[in-house]
């Protein structure tokens, strides 16, 4: 207990003696006894390192700018220590003793104070960027007055600095590192001077703007862009060209050379325009230089030139164009009343669409009226609602109570039952009051068709004529059909039923398809005794005449299966099984399982009557989609203008190079209509157009019409059809017809005598056959007479252009082969591993029908190799007499030289004659025909060290030199492999 309180007292004793030390201490200081008063403090601190009075004091020292170590840093540091050890401190009896020295808060706030006042006096003095910047560094508590008066201290002697490096490097230094300096308005102006003095002197393009870029608010920078606008203006004077002066112009856009040099760039062009004087060059200038004062010359000169060129064609859609190529042209009026024109004239629905759809005042109003008219002519209730949706202008308003009136009149008729003498009032009254629309013209159509059937043409004839006044003279439908009527019939014409190897007599038979060779007969049957179920496909032999059969392969119990055409070479067929087409290829033991068609033939709703062109490359079929021309496609209704004929259209799709079908076609207005139109058959003449339609006029219900492809290239383009006739055609539903290959006969299919249907053929009349073709036909045998499946091609010979490819049977190794009349053809076998033998025929002069029969026995690569066998490479072709090789012999020697360059083996290339003159002439003349070859095949890049050839004139003829066939087989040229 004694020596606690003994602890306590020596304690207070301490504390009271530091109190009093501390305060001698600062005395001390005050009197300048440095050196003794650092002794005691750091002895004290040694002892009492945190001690509040003794940091306190040691600060004060270091803060006298007398004392030799003078030091504010230190003075500094030890000021914080002692304010955070002072505020951690928690004895009243203490805080009270050094309050008396006096140490407390606010004495030590002060002193810190002075410390950041003496050491920002001290960077003052020292006036350098580096002493001010250490004292804001340091002194972090130094006051906001003390820190703001550093910052612009340090800030003028940096920019003091600046000033005396005076260079573009020094100002962006001091810009950057002090951007809220006092002098950065100043060293902005002395920067920008100076950099655009530095570019002056260059005085380039490149430097001026480096200047802008750097400095684009500098006040020389107007100065700056004014001398790259007069440099860039003098380079492009240099050139002197638009390029030149465009290039400145889209440079500098808001120069003051911009109007100058805009001047310049229409004078050369207008200048170039003149000289080219053409639509195009005008055009041309008028687009780009809409403000030249050259524009409204130019303009006149285009004018004068571009409406006959635009409108050349006089259809309505080169008007369409004119007008939306050319909208401010002088004769826009005149071209929409151009369109109006056609619109009216043709019946054009769409040139008329486009007056609504454009034009405004009476020009829209009455192409609205006739576009109404011709839009609703087939008289059918669904088409009104449709138009009156689409259209209901206030225009009609009067329009539309007649217009149902009338289709409510029509619907009472119910047409599609055919007419009885007792309806003879209602029918005269809707036909009177209803004419000239469709339905008036079909009702017509119901009342004569029992005088068709009866052929009292006289009778039709008087009953039309009553009623034609109330169609108008230039009713096309009506005048068409008088014509049919008052053409006298033609005798030659005789329909006749297949008997009973064809024809049964408790089913039916439809859908004839005759092959391209004319000896077989393909066709469905229903309801016959050897059916399997539903339709099936029947074949028959016509020559010889052989009883139909069932074909297995393409038959089944549970589906409707129908034949729809068979290809030209007889190898596939195309079969109709539940509105989607099919096809099957013909092999060594029957037929392929039929597999649908893919791509866009098969996206429509329905599909049917498809066929393949003569040479592979086109589809033809009918078809209900979105594309056809009927109002009606998604809506397939029953009994529509008077039947139930679907409203489909004709459509093709062409064979894409990796032998896939194209998107379907539409054959356009001049064959499809918004009626039926289908069961297309396209002659092996390729341009010959059967097909059956509602919507062209006749005789009732469908009927067959002809018309011809205008080109080859085009499948829209075609003549306007022409009716097979009264003789043909009947107030029924006329369709399926197949026309044999020589265009004599028609296949068909009619009632039979029971009412059922049955296969019937007429013959043609000379002007409804297709032109003339060329047939090849043989059997394509090995070297053991054995048959062979392969492709044949056939190919334009002027043009060397793959037209057409077709296939041997492989039951029999036969082919047939049609062309159409008008080229020169080559055609050869495209068999791996075999020689590609080849022929040609020439029918550029083609005007009478051409049949060839040749059997063509193939060696493969390795017989010609190890048995020496020479082949003639016949599609060679030189002038009488010469030796130059005529172009179209390119196509079969750029072949050969494939083979030649594949096989690597030594050729020898043999020329040989006929016996017509002398014999030394004749082996001249083969032997350079031969090294012609050879010649040719060298600059096809094949190896000239390869190449032999020979002459052997008439010496080894292969035919008989009796007759011209005969000598034009021993005019050959052959190759043979050599070991």
């Amino acid at each position: 207990m004694k020596a606690k309180i003994f602890t306590f007292f020596c304690i207070l004793f301490l504390g009271f003696s530091n109190a009093r030390g501390q305060g001698n201490y600062l005395k001390q200081i005050e009197k300048g006894e440095f050196s003794s008063v650092e002794k005691k403090i750091n002895k004290g601190l040694e002892k009492e390192p945190n001690d509040v009075g003794l940091n306190f004091c040691l600060a004060t020292l270091f803060l006298n700018r007398k004392f030799e170590n003078y030091h504010p840093k230190k003075a500094y540091d030890l000021l914080i220590k002692t304010e955070k050890l002072y505020a951690d401190l928690t004895n009243e009896k203490e805080i009270k003793r050094l309050n008396e020295v006096p140490i407390n808060a606010g004495v030590i706030s002060q002193k810190l104070d002075t410390v950041c006042q003496l050491a920002l006096e001290d960077a003052i003095q020292k006036n350098s960027v580096e002493a001010l910047d250490d004292f804001l560094f340091y002194f972090i508590w130094a006051s906001t007055e003390n820190k703001q008066k550093a910052v612009e201290k340090r800030d003028a002697a940096a920019f003091s600095n600046a000033l005396k490096i005076n260079s573009l490097d020094a100002f962006d230094q001091f810009l950057s590192k002090y951007p809220n300096a006092i002098q950065k308005s100043e060293a902005v102006k002395k920067r920008n001077s100076l950099a655009f003095s530095i570019a002056n002197d260059s005085n380039t393009i490149s430097a001026f703007e480096n200047f802008i870029n750097r400095y684009p608010n500098a006040e020389q920078a107007n100065s700056a862009s004014e001398k790259i606008h007069d440099l860039s203006y003098k380079n492009a004077e240099k050139i002197n060209t638009i390029e030149a002066y465009e290039k400145f112009c889209n440079a500098y856009p808001n120069s003051k050379q911009f109007s100058l040099a805009t001047s310049k760039i229409h004078e050369l062009a207008y200048a170039e325009a003149e000289k080219l004087n053409t639509i195009e060059s005008f055009q041309s200038f008028l687009s780009q230089y809409g403000n030249s004062k050259q524009y409204p010359k130019a303009k006149k000169i285009l004018e004068s030139k571009i409406f006959k060129e635009a409108t050349a064609t006089g259809n309505w859609i080169s008007f369409r164009d004119f007008i939306e190529k050319y909208p401010d042209h002088s004769r826009v009026d005149e071209a929409r009343d151009s369109i109006f024109s056609i619109g009216k004239e043709k019946r054009d629905v769409e040139a008329l669409k486009y007056c609504i759809q454009n034009f405004s005042g009476d020009r829209r109003k009455n192409a609205f009226i006739l576009f109404h008219d011709l839009f609703t002519m087939d008289g059918e209730t669904i088409t009104l609602d449709k138009f009156y949706e689409e259209y209901n202008d206030d225009l009609f308003e009067d329009i539309k109570t007649k217009d149902y009136a009338l289709a409510e009149l029509g619907d009472q008729l119910e047409l599609h039952l055919g007419y009885d003498e007792s309806q003879f009032y209602d029918y005269d009254s809707y036909i009177r009051k209803a004419a000239p629309n469709d339905r008036a013209f079909l009702a017509l159509q119901n009342m004569i068709a029992e005088d068709i059937r009866l052929k009292n043409w006289n009778d039709a004839l008087e009953r039309i004529n009553i009623y034609r006044n109330y169609f108008g003279d230039r009713h096309a439908k009506i005048n068409d059909l008088l014509g049919i009527l008052r053409v006298t019939g033609e005798s030659s014409v005789k329909i006749q039923p297949f008997g009973k190897e064809i024809n049964s007599i408790e089913g039916d038979e439809y859908i004839p398809t005759i092959t391209a060779d004319n000896k077989t007969l393909y066709f469905c049957g229903k309801n016959r005794g050897d059916n399997y179920g539903g339709e099936d496909v029947y074949q028959a032999k016509l020559r010889p005449s052989q009883s139909s059969f069932v074909v297995s392969d393409l038959s089944t119990s549970g589906t409707n299966d129908a034949p729809l055409s068979v290809s030209t070479d007889g190898t596939t067929i195309m079969l109709f099984i539940g509105g989607k087409l099919y096809t099957s290829n013909k092999m060594v033991n029957g037929w392929s399982q039929p597999e649908e068609l893919i791509g866009d033939i098969n996206e429509g709703k329905w599909q049917a009557d498809a066929m393949v062109s003569s040479d592979g490359n086109a589809l033809i079929f009918s078809s209900i989609r979105n594309s056809n021309y009927d109002y009606h496609t998604n809506n397939i209704i029953e009994n529509y203008h008077g039947g139930g004929e679907f409203s489909s259209d004709i459509y093709v799709c062409l064979k894409n190079e990796d032998g896939g079908w194209g998107e379907a076609q539409n054959l356009g207005p001049v064959i499809n209509t918004i009626y039926c139109d289908r069961s297309p058959f396209l002659h092996p003449d390729m341009k010959t157009l059967y097909f059956s339609s509602s919507g062209h006029g006749g005789l009732g219900g469908l009927d067959v019409f002809k018309s011809t492809r205008l080109h080859d290239s085009c499948w829209n383009c075609w003549s306007e059809p022409v009716n097979l006739g009264k003789e043909i055609n009947t107030a029924d539903k006329d369709w399926g017809y197949k026309i044999t290959t020589d265009g004599n006969r028609a296949y068909f299919s009619k009632d039979k005598e029971n009412g059922n249907s049955g296969i019937f053929w007429l013959n043609l009349p000379n002007y409804l056959r297709p032109d003339y073709v060329a047939t090849i036909s043989g059997k394509l045998l090995d070297k053991n007479n054995l048959p062979l499946s392969s492709e044949i091609r056939w190919e334009d010979l002027k043009t060397g252009k793959l037209v057409g490819k077709s296939k041997s049977n492989p039951e029999d190794g036969s082919y047939f082969i049609v062309l159409p009349m008008g080229k020169i053809y080559g055609y050869y076998v495209d068999k791996s591993d075999y020689f590609p033998l080849s022929n040609n025929l020439d029918l550029r002069q083609g005007n009478k029908a051409v049949q060839v029969e040749n059997d063509i026995s193939m060696v493969t690569f390795e017989q010609m190799i190890n048995e020496g066998i020479a082949v003639p490479i016949n599609n060679l072709f030189f002038d009488f007499g010469k030796y130059e090789l005529l172009s179209y012999s390119i196509p079969e020697l750029k072949r050969v030289s494939e083979i030649i360059k594949e096989n690597k083996l030594k050729i020898e290339i043999s020329g040989h004659t006929d016996n017509v003159g002398d014999a030394k002439s004749n082996l001249i003349l083969s032997e350079y025909r031969a090294n012609a070859v050879r010649d040719f095949l060298i600059s096809e890049g094949c190896d000239a060290s390869l190449l032999i050839t020979k002459g052997y004139g008439k010496t080894k003829p292969v035919s008989t030199n009796e007759t011209e066939v005969g000598r034009a087989k021993n005019r050959r040229v052959e190759m043979r492999f050599i070991k």
